[in-house]
């Protein structure tokens, strides 16, 4: 696996594989949140912690990072209720 230096994490293509094969790491990733919606089922439950990068005044990001916090709600609950 290539590390991937002062880019978007979203961006690597196999990004749920190298989760996973990392369970037993600390796992962390810094998102602008562009990619958040689209690849919440690879990130949500394979992280430790993720940190979002918010421009002050990108109305569009806070929009992101809200439809996020439901779409990843609703994952946890079916991962939850399995």
């Amino acid at each position: 696996m290539g590390a991937y230096l002062n880019g978007e994490p979203l961006l690597y293509p196999h990004l749920g594989d190298a989760l996973r094969r990392f369970s037993h790491c600390v796992r962390c990733l810094n998102t602008n949140t562009k990619l958040l919606c689209e690849k919440a089922g690879e990130i949500t439950g394979n992280l430790e912690t993720l940190t979002i990068s918010v421009i002050e005044g990108a109305d569009e990001q806070y929009e992101i990072v809200k439809k996020y916090s439901t779409v990843r709600k609703a994952l946890l609950g079916i991962a939850f209720s399995r």
